[in-house]
């Protein structure tokens, strides 16, 4: 199974995602504090995936080593 392929699809998936709804939340009329926080939620979303993609990796190629 190729981990990296499919890890980094799926972390390029969540970041267009990510992407998506930054921009909805920048062109929102809600305050501008709320939009950093959400803002800043959304980029730890970002961090996550990648974290989650790289252990998936790193665990699949310590079993098979």
């Amino acid at each position: 199974m190729d981990t990296v392929l499919v890890g980094g699809l799926s972390v390029l998936a969540v970041m267009g995602a990510v992407f998506y709804a930054q921009h909805k939340i920048n062109t929102a009329d809600i305050m501008p504090n709320t939009k950093k926080m959400l803002n800043f939620g959304l980029v730890l979303v970002i961090v996550g995936a990648a974290a989650i993609a790289i252990d998936w990796h790193s665990s699949v190629w310590l079993a098979n080593r």
